[in-house]
């Protein structure tokens, strides 16, 4: 009687350990606004102190940077050759508010050039520097929820294994604050845009997408995944040696 008594126990635990395991994990925290979500993610960012994206930009091309999210500002990218750089890879340095761009097509042993994202005399050096800057941005999400956003919709997703919280939200296309990408969509008729992040329970961005809609063209994604939080990272302006100078440009 006793040895059957220990096969029943043996039998419910066994059911008991089965239906825990069954149980769905516990719901993921989530933030009610923007102001929450973005104070989370910039306090994380900045404890982790860097990390390497992933960028997919479209017909703009694709590439991997390296950024550092605490200190003083720093992005190093490599994007893969397109169509507009003659099928050549650029490299990107940003730092202190400035732009250094590997020239595709070189000036001789000076293949680099240093560039200021503010309103230029060449305008190839201007174009470049607003490509620039839209690749630095496009690696940082927080870039991607400045005030005035608002949470549209929230749920949990899983993204490559890891359980995650996803943020769609919209926000508004604020002209005259200094950045000409922002002013060129103001000016095609773009009142807003949309951001959706991917949030894992560390509070750190696992993907990102920001959609754009400009009126008569297809919507324009930029999506972005995030991996190796914290590893080492090393982001220099060139050696003065290897900096040239674009050749002028006449507007046209």
């Amino acid at each position: 009687m006793r040895k059957h008594g220990v096969v029943f126990a043996g039998i419910v635990a066994t059911g008991v350990l089965a239906g825990c395991a069954d149980d769905p994990p516990p719901p993921m925290k989530t933030y009610g606004t923007a102001a929450e979500l973005g104070g989370a993610l910039r306090e994380a960012m900045a404890r982790h102190g860097s990390a390497t994206v992933d960028l997919d930009l479209g017909a703009s091309g694709r590439g991997t940077c390296v950024v550092r999210t605490s200190g003083e500002p720093g992005t190093r990218c490599e994007m893969a050759g397109t169509e507009s750089s003659g099928g050549a890879a650029v490299d990107y340095t940003m730092l202190s508010g400035l732009v250094y761009v590997k020239v595709p097509q070189g000036l001789g042993d000076r293949p680099w050039v240093e560039l200021a994202p503010i309103e230029d005399a060449n305008p190839l050096a201007q174009a470049m520097a607003d490509v620039g800057a839209h690749v630095r941005d496009s690696a940082d999400v927080r870039v991607a929820l400045p005030d005035g956003a608002t949470i549209t919709d929230r749920a949990e997703e899983t993204v490559g294994g890891t359980r995650t919280v996803r943020y769609a939200l919209a926000v508004p296309v604020v002209a005259g604050g200094g950045d000409r990408n922002l002013d060129q969509l103001a000016e095609q008729g773009v009142t807003s845009y949309t951001t959706v992040v991917w949030v894992g329970s560390d509070d750190l961005p696992v993907k990102s997408e920001v959609v754009t809609a400009v009126p008569g063209t297809s919507p324009v994604s930029v999506l972005a995944t995030y991996r190796d939080w914290g590893g080492p990272v090393e982001i220099t302006p060139p050696p003065v040696e290897q900096r040239g100078e674009l050749p002028a440009v006449a507007p046209g």
